[in-house]
């Protein structure tokens, strides 16, 4: 699509509609070129345009409307999208030659997505050693640290650039930083290089807030959330014993998602059978999707973070990474 195929100008009564849409199409990478208050407004600017390639957001509720003219692209707004991705689609269904990329290029391709409740979990640390054992299986992987408050990779491999292009780290394992949905739209030009996606999002504790992807924050759960098979949910083990205000699991399952949703109960003390059994009943209290006991291995992430590589490469042996792989065996798509 070229640069003026995204220019796009507005025409909506409805001021939260006007704004909301005008929000959207800046995140989805259109450049908005004027907002019409009125359809006079409109008529005029259109007459002293000579961008034909422009298209025309508009509602029926703006003051004046009246007749658009035939050799208009226009796209019409009034059903109120309550997302980008909604966004997205109805711009795809209404006009075949406007097209607003949000990964189609990876249909077929097994994603995963990786978020927390809170900081401190270690989700980025799975995400990446997840993606790596995926690599060394020999499936081409891409990591995409979608992680806007605090992006892991570029500190954990002293990498920069990350935020401009894919990286390749080790054979077969690429990352690339992604913070918004454009960058990440853009990505569809090289995603049939991958034979597996990991994308890792951060907090996502307020998933209501969150899915709509109306913040650039949320704008990596709010794409897992759209388009990926399952969503792994790291969590430490006090959030299972805590009686936490608002119940994050609860939040979370009453939340329509495209994935399936399943926890890691990451850094676990409980090292013997009676314990881990106590463990597994408060964990039962609190969520019925499946969830994932992974230990507490400071010798081996000491080593990984010393080195500024995974598990595989400086600690073969450690019991986590041995959970890691235990738990991609168990999973469809390891290995589809």
């Amino acid at each position: 699509m070229t640069d003026s195929a995204k220019s796009a100008i507005t025409a909506i009564g409805d001021s939260a509609l006007e704004s909301s849409t005008v929000s959207a199409l800046i995140r989805l990478g259109w450049n908005v070129l004027y907002r019409a208050l009125s359809f006079s407004d409109l008529e005029n600017y259109l007459e002293k345009s000579e961008n034909i390639e422009t298209v025309l957001f508009f509602s029926p509720d703006i003051k004046g409307f009246g007749t658009l003219p035939t050799e208009m692209r226009a796209i019409d707004v009034s059903s109120h999208p309550e997302s980008d991705y909604v966004l997205a689609e109805l711009i795809e269904s209404r006009e075949e030659s406007v097209s607003t990329s949000i990964f189609k290029a990876l249909k077929g391709i097994p994603i995963l997505g990786v978020g927390s409740f809170g900081r401190y979990s270690g989700a980025s640390t799975i995400a990446l050693n997840l993606a790596q054992e995926s690599a060394i299986k020999g499936a081409r992987t891409l990591l995409i640290d979608s992680h806007s408050r605090n992006p892991f990779a570029t500190n954990h491999f002293a990498l920069y650039g990350l935020n401009r292009k894919v990286v390749e780290v080790s054979e077969n394992f690429s990352i690339i930083e992604a913070t918004n949905l454009f960058e990440m739209s853009s990505l569809e030009l090289s995603v049939d290089s991958y034979d597996f996606i990991v994308v890792e999002c951060g907090d996502i504790s307020q998933p209501a807030e969150s899915i709509n992807g109306r913040r650039s924050a949320d704008s990596g759960f709010s794409w897992i959330a759209h388009n990926a098979d399952e969503l792994l949910v790291v969590v430490s083990e006090n959030t299972f014993q805590s009686r936490m205000t608002g119940n994050p699991f609860a939040l979370l399952e009453s939340v329509a998602m495209k994935p399936s949703l399943s926890y890691i109960c990451n850094k676990s003390s409980q090292i013997n059978r009676a314990s881990k059994q106590r463990l597994a009943l408060q964990i039962e209290g609190a969520t019925r999707h499946p969830v994932t006991l992974f230990p507490f291995d400071t010798r081996g992430l000491s080593a990984a973070l010393r080195d500024r590589s995974t598990l595989a490469n400086s600690a073969a042996k450690s019991p986590l990474r041995r959970e890691i792989i235990a738990l991609c065996d168990s999973r469809s798509w390891w290995g589809r």
